[in-house]
């Protein structure tokens, strides 16, 4: 998530790959096959290396045939510049869409702070606002091959976890993209 090498990052998904690594090592697989292994299990966002990157993407690729979804989002990030705690809520609008062949399942949607709430609009079905805590197991909505959806991101800059000074906050999309699930 921060592009940090895992050897320099502390966070609890940084802890989780890295037990996982020495699981693998244990088995005595070689070095490309726990790339493989991990790319596969954490998604090929982990992976820095540039060139590594595109060779498991071929892989995957080619594994999981022409048949699959695709999610692919306009813009990753979005600046509100300088704002002030009294503007309250400040939000913006993401477009994604399905640019794959098959249905895009849409898993679960999850902020990374209570200030942050996500909803998603497909043909004007509206999902609930869901914060950190993601929404329910059940929960799912689906774009159809070349169909868009927009992702309402709010940030509430009166909550009181928001502090003054720069302020990263994001939402992870977790979908059946058997290449970028997250």
């Amino acid at each position: 998530r921060c592009n940090m090498p895992l050897s320099e990052c502390n966070c609890p998904e940084a802890r989780e790959m890295k037990g996982y690594i020495d699981a693998l090592l244990e088995t005595g697989m070689t070095k490309e096959d726990i790339y493989y292994k991990i790319a596969k299990k954490y998604s090929l966002v982990v992976v820095l290396d540039n060139q590594l990157k595109s060779q498991l993407e071929k892989r995957f690729v080619q594994e999981a045939g022409s048949e699959r979804p695709q999610i692919a989002l306009e813009t990753t990030s979005f600046n509100f510049g300088d704002v002030s705690k009294s503007q309250g809520k400040v939000k913006t609008i993401f477009r994604l869409r399905n640019k794959g062949n098959a249905d895009l399942a849409i898993t679960n949607l999850r902020a990374s702070c209570v200030c942050t709430t996500a909803s998603l609009t497909v043909d004007k079905q509206k999902s609930p606002y869901f914060d950190n805590n993601g929404s329910p197991k059940d929960w799912r909505m689906g774009l159809k091959p070349n169909q868009t959806g927009e992702l309402e991101v709010i940030l509430d800059l009166e909550h009181k976890s928001v502090n003054a000074g720069d302020l990263i906050r994001e939402v992870d999309i977790v979908s059946n993209d058997p290449l970028y699930p997250e």
